[in-house]
């Protein structure tokens, strides 16, 4: 299965939210608004667990992608993923990472890795 890299470097096609959005899974949104809700320390509902993913135009997106400060920068800086910034790896990236989202952090070093001319 081919990834779909969001901007800080998750895979959407492995989010519990992306899941649930394609397959219509209505078991895993009650289950990931539950685990997010803990997380997150706020009430989430079912039918807040939608999304295409983070780099989706689609109406179907998760309501806090919007306000994601990596995504804003990336959006700002017209860059698919921060892997093309100059500023690789930023304090926003650091903090993001420090929450154990190292795999994430190893898809954009990938991409960097692979496209030595954009960078």
């Amino acid at each position: 299965m081919e990834k779909m890299i969001a901007h800080c470097g998750q895979d959407c096609k492995e989010c519990d939210a992306y899941k649930a959005t394609v397959n219509n899974d209505n078991g895993l949104r009650l289950k990931t608004a539950k685990e997010w809700s803990e997380m997150m320390g706020k009430e989430l509902k079912p039918e807040d667990i939608k999304c295409m993913g983070c780099r989706s135009t689609s109406e179907a997106i998760y309501q806090q992608v919007p306000l994601c400060k990596i995504r804003v920068c990336a959006l700002e800086k017209r860059m698919e993923t921060c892997a093309d910034c100059d500023s690789y790896i930023c304090g926003t990236l650091n903090e993001f990472y420090s929450h154990g989202v190292f795999w994430a952090k190893d898809n954009l070093d990938e991409i960097r890795k692979n496209r030595p001319n954009k960078i």
